[in-house]
């Protein structure tokens, strides 16, 4: 089995002192965990672009105002299973104001899940797991 590096590209998207996520639940471990909105980069594909893409795939919003903020790596288990990844991290902001009055937002690729705003104190204080690992440094 070949092992890749995977390259992905997420976007934090901030409203007053909270922070825009999915909840996730790795089904082996049964560990709970938070991770911005964003996904793997295409071939050709700028990270930029992938942000805004993966925004429109999964939520059907447009985002804007991307600013790099910094790049993770990330050596982890998941489903019993080793994983790298390398994450391009921007700020950004949803293009539509609206869109902030929502507490909760559907996926459209997945409607089990849900899109939730949690208060960044959540993760700074290690109450809550959020993903990538060192995230939580630069909200």
């Amino acid at each position: 089995m070949q092992r890749l590096v995977r390259p992905i590209a997420i976007a934090i998207i901030e409203r007053e002192d909270e922070l825009l996520v999915e909840r996730g639940l790795d089904p082996v471990a049964q560990k709970v965990y938070y991770r911005p909105l964003g996904g793997g980069i295409e071939f050709g594909e700028m990270a930029e672009d992938t942000v805004r893409r993966e925004f429109v795939e999964e939520l059907g919003l447009a985002i804007e105002r991307l600013n790099p903020l910094t790049v993770l790596q990330n050596h982890f288990v998941y489903a019993g299973e080793e994983r790298h990844e390398i994450i391009f991290v921007f700020k950004a902001e949803f293009t539509d104001p609206e869109v902030y009055l929502h507490d909760t937002y559907k996926r459209k690729d997945n409607l089990q899940s849900e899109v939730t705003w949690v208060k960044k104190d959540e993760f700074r204080q290690n109450r809550l797991i959020l993903y990538p690992n060192g995230l939580s440094d630069f909200i």
